[in-house]
């Protein structure tokens, strides 16, 4: 017999059994079907959406971690989470888009065929999961380097090659929080097999969203503490809303550069663009390729002699050019090169740090032994960049900063320039594939380049996977030193000080807090023993006498002394330019400090001169420390955000952005740079970095596709070969 309430088919159920309901369809409400073309909308949609939600979840674990490390004394964890959730309705949005896209996608294949189906929903897992993995580059990127993951990285990184190379040694931790999103997907569907759980996870998801969003607002309500200075901006940023930003601004740039009337140099960047990726770190906007100069080479030779700049607006004539040099008596000296990633001069020698605590003691105790430059500067915020312009000699490509990574860049060099009697190795811990000038080396010179896949060391440092163990790659430099037949060129490029400062045990903690800055300075403290530990090797081996030992770093680094400024590609402060540079050959060098305006341009003809070198001085564009006095006006550079600086050696200094105002500062009177000037007030000195920028780019290509078919001449500016009369 019916009971009151039960329906025709549980009463069939009772007497037929399960057989006799194939074609039986539930009309009870409290036992949902188990299929059904809307339904399994709905379904696929709350999987998508609580997938996106459970990645943003963990992402938001992780910040919270993270800016609960860095918030002063006195703050809990509570208050790190309300401010890692107070933009989380971003996370929301992002989730109800992609449910709302798995719904798309379902009713279009609902009446396929099955294989169609599961295609769909295998291309959807994987979807989920490429997305996962960009929110986690997204974070890593932004809390160790201080920008955020944009569609101008994306492109830069896959078309150099790094994008492929860090997806290869990604981190097990990372590939693990990345799977997030397809691993709740996978079981979100899974369940749904079972028919009293479907309704349950449309529900959930619905709760989830509703939940974020309220979540979110509260947070915001309860007017959280703000971000530490540690962590950028971009950092609170939902990955995939954050992404999306910058590929919108970056289509409206192009529109506009394509609406746009030609002109000599086009910079394009729209206000939310700006806004998007740059104001909180983040890489610029692509921006449209730059064209040729116009009649660069009609007005070259006006102001150039070569590669060397020429004219009043860039030189002194009155200069005095008298060198003092020494004395090799017949000693083929070998260079050893060391070249400090990160290397900050305020922080290396001591400005920073406590005075009883110096970070780099043995590169102070070098430099009272030899030459100290006092006030050096890179001639980039980029790696890259730097090393191009301190072994060759020259300022970088003021145009974009993927030429110093090209694979055919060819330059004369310290290898090339010589002596044909020279070796020249390199040897770094990074990756040859991570924004490094690889092709440039080979082709230059340096026969024999190691990095992270060619040194023959297993350990691998906690540095994102591209940094291998520094101590066991210095012991290999050595082997690799004691290998080599005099005369030879050294140069190791550390890794040790790059973001995000690994961790290298207790024994090199000479800073004990957790701290950015003192685990950066704990860097530099395991940095300057090897240093150590690499010259007295020279000396043990009875080559400290004949090995001219070079010290600098490539560029600075940032740790919020300027808005947004961090790490050191974004900004080109005094604390993103200023490097130390040591020459050390007690037999060469008597002890000096040069407190003269010096840059990585200078160091090439510097070691020429002191190895008894001959080099032709139309190639070159530093000048040589041994020089009573410099000729030049200025020094040059190029950021790799984009800009150009100018700076005086009397104090004035000038940045001119790719886009927005110009900005000088008076580095005497303001060393900090916090009084921004009028740049209009040095007019002459804007108008030589204006004409420094159109004629740089077209010289240098020229000399660089010059040098492939004559490495030991190069170039004119004017395209024609080069005179090869030494400057002694």
């Amino acid at each position: 017999m019916a009971k009151n309430g039960d329906s025709a088919a549980i009463v069939a159920y009772r007497c037929a059994g399960p057989t006799a309901l194939s074609g039986v369809v539930t009309t009870n409400p409290a036992l949902p079907p188990s299929s059904g073309p809307t339904r399994d909308v709905l379904d696929s949609g709350a999987a998508a959406a609580l997938a996106l939600v459970a990645a943003a979840l963990a992402h938001r674990l992780v910040l919270t971690g993270a800016i609960g490390a860095e918030l002063a004394d006195g703050a809990n964890w509570w208050q790190a989470a309300q401010i890692a959730a107070a933009p989380a309705w971003r996370d929301v949005f992002v989730a109800a888009v992609g449910g709302g896209v798995a719904m798309a996608v379902a009713a279009l294949v609902q009446r396929r065929a099955q294989v169609a189906r599961r295609l769909a929903t295998g291309t959807g897992a994987v979807a989920l999961l490429v997305c996962g993995l960009f929110g986690v580059a997204h974070l890593e990127l932004a809390l160790g380097s201080h920008f955020g993951l944009s569609w101008t990285f994306l492109k830069e990184g896959f078309a150099s090659g790094d994008g492929n190379d860090a997806i290869a040694h990604a981190r097990a931790d990372e590939v693990l929080r990345g799977s997030v999103a397809p691993a709740i997907f996978g079981l979100a569907l899974l369940a749904q097999r079972w028919p009293a759980t479907r309704l349950h996870l449309r529900r959930l998801a619905v709760v989830a969203l509703v939940v974020g969003v309220f979540g979110s607002l509260a947070a915001q309500w309860r007017r959280p503490l703000a971000l530490p200075d540690a962590v950028p901006a971009c950092a609170n940023i939902a990955p995939l809303w954050y992404l999306g930003s910058t590929i919108v601004d970056s289509l409206s740039a192009t529109k506009s550069a394509t609406a746009a009337p030609r002109s000599t140099v086009v910079q394009v960047h729209s206000p939310r663009a700006r806004s998007a990726a740059t104001a909180d770190g983040g890489p610029p906007v692509e921006a449209a390729e730059e064209e040729e100069p116009v009649s660069v080479a009609a007005t070259a030779s006006q102001t150039t002699d070569g590669m060397r700049l020429r004219g009043a607006d860039f030189v002194n004539p009155t200069a005095n050019l008298h060198k003092s040099l020494p004395t090799a008596n017949g000693t083929r000296y070998n260079i050893v090169w060391i070249i400090m990633e990160s290397a900050g001069l305020r922080y290396a020698m001591g400005k920073t740090a406590p005075a009883d605590k110096p970070p780099m003691p043995f590169l102070s105790k070098l430099a009272a032994q030899g030459w100290l430059l006092k006030r050096h500067h890179s001639t980039s915020n980029s790696s890259a960049i730097s090393i191009v312009s301190m072994l060759s000699g020259l300022y970088p490509s003021p145009s974009h900063y993927a030429f110093a990574t090209r694979r055919e860049l060819a330059l004369p060099s310290l290898a090339t320039l010589i002596g044909a009697d020279y070796s020249a190795f390199f040897v770094t811990p990074g990756k040859l594939n991570y924004y490094f000038p690889h092709g440039f080396l080979k082709n230059s010179g340096f026969a024999d380049v190691q990095g992270y896949d060619e040194v023959p060391v297993k350990k691998t440092a906690v540095v994102q996977g591209i940094g291998k163990d520094e101590p066991a790659t210095v012991e290999h430099f050595l082997r690799r030193i004691d290998a080599a037949k005099p005369p030879f060129i050294g140069v190791y490029y550390s890794f040790i000080a790059h973001w995000d400062y690994a961790d290298y045990g207790p024994m090199w903690k000479r800073y004990n807090s957790s701290r950015t800055m003192d685990r950066y300075l704990n860097n530099l403290w395991l940095l300057d023993n090897l240093i150590e530990r690499i010259v007295a090797h020279l000396k043990a081996s009875g080559r400290g006498s004949d090995t001219l030992v070079v010290l600098c770093g490539d560029h600075g680094e940032a740790f919020g002394q300027h808005e947004g400024n961090w790490s050191h590609p974004f900004a080109i402060y005094e604390e993103n330019l200023e490097t130390p540079a040591v020459l050390w050959q007690p037999n060469l060098l008597t002890p000096r400090v040069d407190e003269r305006l010096t840059a990585h341009i200078d160091l090439v003809p510097t070691v020429l001169d002191a190895v008894g070198a001959p080099w032709p001085r139309q190639l070159l564009q530093g000048e040589s420390l041994f020089q009573a006095e410099f000729e030049r006006k200025y020094l040059f550079g190029f950021g790799k955000d984009g800009a150009v600086f100018a700076i005086d050696p009397l104090g004035p200094k000038i940045a001119l952005p790719r886009e927005g105002a110009c900005a000088a500062y008076d580095l005497v009177h303001d060393p900090s740079e916090r009084r921004r000037l009028d740049c209009n007030r040095y007019a002459p000195m804007l108008a030589a970095l204006k004409k420094w920028k159109t004629w740089q780019r077209t010289a240098i290509a020229a000399h660089s596709k010059a040098t492939v078919t004559n490495p030991a001449g190069g170039s004119s500016a004017g395209g024609k070969a080069a005179a090869t009369q030494p400057n002694r």
